[in-house]
């Protein structure tokens, strides 16, 4: 491990983590988090030392610029795609470039609806941070790419496979959880920072893509941008992309440096066994659909078998203890239940997202405000997020337990959204385009408790489905949640879209009551997804049960 974190306790002699990390092969890792937990705190018989506070922080800020990272090669582009269409795609203007803007933005997610499950799988056969580490290097290369498309197809496919290439939610999100190895308050604490990093990466990126977007154009005076011009008249989007790739490497350095891997040696598989692999499962689809057959691989035997080694091991590749898979996640009940309420819930929340910006710029019962309005108040929520996201979170985990904030997420994050209409009636006095400092106090507080609380529920969700799964289920799991999360919140823009059409403008319900119906109709779906979420249990994972 090429940690330079020191973890040496002098007055114990106690050895530090890093030099523990040489004795795995002695102490297996057990699958179950409350054994893991028993390993590390020194109540089973090898009495090992705790973690480390400051190495944990220090892979959490590691995890942290991954996180900031993934939601800033997602969202940056935003602010610019219109222009970026409009230099690619001849005969478009301002007015009609929102459809082609639309699906550069979406390949992103299409990409990763086909590749989240399959990155989990990765990380669960060849290491958590080998994967970490391969989806950094992918995104920067294929973020340079976007940077310097030439047309609006290899703009759209360089962008799909920027989504592709992208697994560092998933694996972020199950490192989390193991760099803990049990302790929950350094899990409570890395979860809400790492979950947390990436809505702050959602509130900074459109700015930063913004700024960067077509320099010659923003700043035609810049002497800086003049002696680069050649470079900037041919690729005028690459500055925010360049910067995208320049992340990936500090992220690389960062995990390199500060992230140990956390999945058990003799759980995890030499990823250059990765094409064998690939080609064994192909052959058994192909050849041996429909019947259990064992697959001979050559050179199996573990990842640190010695070169030159004569054997073969038969190995029946369906087995669910050693190859996790969709159908054997699904089939234990208690992590079904968490998946589909995390499903749930950010469907809705992208019903939020879709809806409120539509309620805001409506002249037929919304508030007809100028762009300048929403982005002065969605930057007053955006701070008071900033102050109050982590610590909410640490303090309700800490005080009322783990499912009892997810209850209260969920019933803070969207159904408060019920009270939106009411600024209506708060900015009638306010002049064209403008918030009344009433209506703008109250959208402010209102969005920044709902972030606030949608924030807690998606870190504690990732904590709570961890802990139903054995530790080798535990990334192909966080893929499954990204797969469906990313099909719900393609499927919200679109049930959202139909419902604002309908409220607003299909003259079967009047304008003026239309916001109230469609705040009313995402509320009561939040409140259905707080039932969803009042069921679950705290119920550790048993190896073995499902």
């Amino acid at each position: 491990m090429g940690s330079f974190i020191n973890c040496d306790d002098d007055e114990t002699g106690h050895r530090s983590v890093a030099s523990n990390s040489r004795a795995k092969k002695e102490t297996a890792v057990p699958p179950d988090l409350d054994s893991y937990k028993s390993l590390r705190t020194g109540s089973s018989e090898t009495n090992q030392q705790p973690v480390c506070e400051r190495k944990h922080f220090a892979s959490t800020v590691a995890l942290c610029s991954c996180t900031f990272i993934q939601a800033y090669l997602l969202i940056s582009v935003f602010p610019y795609a219109g222009y970026l269409v409009i230099e690619l795609v001849s005969g478009l203007d301002e007015e009609s470039a929102g459809s082609y803007a639309g699906l550069i933005a979406s390949s992103f997610m299409l990409g990763r609806t086909f590749s989240s499950y399959l990155w989990g799988i990765y990380a669960d056969r060849y290491g958590r941070r080998n994967a970490l580490i391969l989806s950094l290097i992918l995104s920067g290369f294929f973020s340079l790419l976007f940077g310097v498309s030439q047309n609006f197809w290899s703009a759209m496919v360089t962008r799909f496979f920027l989504g592709f290439s992208n697994g560092i939610q998933g694996t972020a999100k199950t490192l989390v959880t193991e760099l803990a190895y049990g302790d929950e308050k350094l899990e409570t604490r890395g979860t809400g920072l790492v979950i947390g990093m990436r809505s702050y990466g959602f509130l900074l990126s459109p700015a930063i893509g913004g700024v960067l977007a077509d320099p010659l154009r923003q700043y035609p005076a810049s002497s800086a941008v003049k002696s680069f011009a050649p470079l900037l008249s041919k690729f005028p989007f690459i500055l925010p992309n360049l910067v995208g790739a320049l992340m990936c490497m500090v992220a690389i350095f960062f995990v390199t440096s500060l992230v140990e891997e956390t999945l058990p040696e003799d759980r995890r598989r030499d990823s250059k066994f990765v094409f064998i692999d690939l080609w064994c499962y192909i052959s058994k689809k192909m050849f041996y659909r429909g019947t259990t057959e064992r697959v001979e691989k050559r050179h199996l035997l573990s990842p640190t078998e010695t070169e030159g080694r004569e054997s073969f091991v038969s190995q029946d590749i369906t087995s669910e203890d050693d190859h996790p898979c969709m159908s054997s996640i699904w089939k234990r009940s208690h992590t079904r239940q968490h998946l589909q309420a995390y499903w749930l819930f950010s469907f809705v929340v992208v019903c939020v997202d879709e809806a409120f910006p539509l309620f805001c710029i409506s002249k037929n019962g919304g508030l007809a405000l100028s762009e300048a309005s929403i982005g002065k108040m969605l930057s007053a929520a955006g701070f008071i997020f900033v102050l109050g996201q982590y610590l909410a979170f640490a303090a309700l985990v800490t005080k009322l337990g783990l499912y009892n904030s997810l209850t209260i997420g969920t019933l803070f994050g969207v159904p408060v959204v019920i009270l939106i209409p009411l600024s209506v009636l708060l900015n009638c006095k306010a002049t064209d385009g403008r918030l009344t400092w009433a209506a703008f106090l109250f959208l402010s507080v209102l969005m920044a408790v709902s972030k606030i609380f949608s924030c807690l529920f998606f870190a504690g969700i990732t904590m709570a489905t961890n802990h139903s799964v054995p530790t080798n289920y535990r990334a192909t799991t966080n893929g499954l949640a990204m797969l469906g999360g990313s099909v719900a919140k393609g499927l919200g823009p679109i049930f959202t879209g139909l419902l604002v059409s309908f409220s607003m403008s299909s003259g079967v319900v009047n304008p003026r009551y239309g916001s109230v119906l469609i705040f009313s109709i995402i509320g009561i779906l939040g409140l259905a997804v707080v039932l969803k979420t009042a069921t679950l249990s705290p119920r550790r994972n048993i190896p073995g049960q499902a």
